[in-house]
């Protein structure tokens, strides 16, 4: 009898643990078309993130693989379902991509395609790609950690050279061009908006402009932003600016909000589509006057000077 008073307790834990929830930790895991590759054979490698069902809304980590046995060809961010990169990926050390992107509202995806990493075997045996230093945030509008679980992947590189194409083979002519992906993207990236923003917590409180362009293709590489006065604003008459090359959030030059200013995305492959803000604030009216004397001096200079040559004075 004395021992029921033991037995129940457990039966009850029992029920209650086996209807709770089990929530599953976010998983950041690879894919690849093959997994047994031939030295000098490019392979290309998914990154991909699983929410397991939650909203997530930033990732961040790196991915490492042996330098010994692969060697960087290209990254690839097209189509990615990271909107707002914070450090896009990117070879920070050799067999090291670090990367850091967030998605305003959030993202819940089993296959969540964050970019790819073409690799070029250069060493035969077994080779393993995995992450480091990984982080996920829920979208709770608090920055909570999601728990996170990395599955590595292994490949098998065979010592067999691969016998590579004429057409497939890459010859690039700098180091730099080695690095963007050999795509045939004639396509520029997709038209995007632009958002003034003052929040306490983003840039010291001050204007900023929010952006975020798409490019399916070969990714977006930067972005050139130009502030200028507006035509009625005699200062645009004398002042030209040139190009900055900034990422968003774009902290405003001009914090009265008094220029016009041009965002333009550009491509790994150079196209490029440009979005145009208006000011949002007239310039003083003394700038104004300044505009309307020197035009109506204009003006007045070319009418003496159709008086005199109708005068046949010179």
């Amino acid at each position: 009898m004395r021992n029921s008073f033991f037995i129940f307790p457990v039966f009850l834990a029992t029920i209650f643990f086996s209807s709770a929830p089990f929530i599953r930790a976010a998983e950041l895991y690879f894919g690849a078309s093959e997994t047994v590759v031939s030295i000098g054979a490019p392979v290309e490698v998914g990154v991909f993130l699983n929410t397991e069902g939650k909203v997530d809304n930033a990732v961040a980590g790196t991915v490492h693989f042996s330098s010994d046995q692969f060697s960087l060809s290209a990254v690839r961010d097209g189509g990615s379902g990271i909107t707002m990169w914070i450090e896009r990926p990117n070879e920070v050390g050799p067999g090291s991509i670090a990367f850091s992107g967030v998605t305003p509202g959030g993202f819940m995806e089993d296959k969540l395609f964050l970019f790819s990493m073409k690799l070029i075997p250069t060493g035969s045996g077994s080779s393993i790609v995995t992450y480091e230093d990984m982080e996920v945030l829920l979208n709770d509008g608090l920055g909570t950690s999601d728990s996170v679980a990395a599955s590595p992947i292994t490949f098998t590189i065979r010592s067999v050279p691969a016998v590579v194409e004429p057409s497939e083979q890459e010859a690039p002519s700098s180091e730099t061009e080695s690095r963007i992906e050999s795509v045939s993207d004639q396509i520029p990236p997709e038209p995007f908006a632009v958002e003034y923003v003052q929040d306490s917590q983003l840039a010291d409180g001050k204007n900023v402009l929010i952006f975020n362009a798409v490019d399916r293709d070969s990714g977006i590489d930067r972005y050139e932003v130009v502030e200028e006065y507006p035509w009625f604003d005699i200062r645009a008459w004398f002042e030209k600016s040139e190009p900055v090359v900034t990422g968003s959030p774009y902290v405003l030059i001009d914090q009265e909000q008094r220029t016009d200013v041009a965002i333009t995305a550009v491509d790994r492959v150079g196209n490029r589509e440009t979005t145009y803000v208006h000011a949002a604030h007239l310039p003083p009216w003394r700038f104004f006057i300044g505009t309307w004397i020197v035009a109506c001096i204009a003006v007045l200079s070319g009418v003496i000077v159709f008086v005199l040559k109708k005068r046949k004075v010179f």
